[in-house]
């Protein structure tokens, strides 16, 4: 299987996953809508999640390339480079971007990484660690941090989308939905499966929705 056919097959498999979650978000932030958070609010309740997000998004692929490579020094510059831009992209850059093409008048561009720095080093470092560790003692390890970061991805992209933007967006929520599931399903699939299977020195072909398979991986 070459590295495009296993990208494609990856994304394939984990579109469910994906709308799923999309959907999940969009409820969830709806309620805090209605219960009556304003954008300051919610921009809190973002910066929660962003966070968390990295967090889990550090374990997962720190875990994924933990099962197929011990080397501890390889793992935290391969999550480092993988978790600050995939993340900044799924959480900020595209919901900021997809709003601008909806119209919506949306708030100049936060960037946490350079705006709230410890909004982000402790809780990648954590998730290096979180993931390591899971992946040693934990059964199905990957299974339970993909899916974990599939969800939280879902809910910060919606928050940012929601809590950055002025007026009522609901009125977008088709093109929402469109927007969240490229937010959450690329940049995840990048982020737990691509990059630390492309990078390990053992690459066989995994689906994180099922059991493990074992045999060749991409070839690169």
């Amino acid at each position: 299987m070459t590295r495009r056919e296993f990208i494609l097959d990856e994304l394939a498999h984990h579109l469910p996953f994906s709308i799923g979650s999309v959907v999940a978000s969009l409820g969830f932030v709806g309620l805090l809508t209605w219960i009556g958070l304003g954008h300051e609010r919610l921009h809190d309740v973002f910066h929660f999640f962003h966070p968390v997000h990295l967090l889990i998004s550090a374990a997962a692929t720190s875990a994924m390339f933990w099962r197929h490579d011990r080397r501890w020094k390889q793992a935290i510059v391969i999550v480092v480079l993988a978790t600050i831009p995939l993340c900044s992209a799924s959480d900020i850059l595209l919901p900021y971007l997809g709003g601008k093409w909806m119209g919506r008048e949306m708030e100049p561009l936060h960037i946490c990484l350079i705006e709230d720095p410890l909004l982000v080093w402790p809780f990648i470092f954590l998730g290096v660690g979180c993931g390591i560790l899971a992946e040693r003692y934990v059964t199905r390890s990957t299974f339970y941090s993909h899916t974990a970061h599939v969800l939280v991805a879902g809910v910060a992209s919606t928050l940012y989308f929601t809590g950055f933007g002025e007026g009522e967006w609901t009125k977008l929520i088709g093109w929402l939905l469109l927007l969240l599931i490229v937010c959450v399903m690329i940049p995840c699939v990048l982020h737990d499966i691509v990059i630390p299977l492309v990078f390990a020195a053992k690459t066989p072909h995994v689906h994180l929705e099922g059991e493990h398979v074992e045999g060749e991986g991409p070839d690169v």
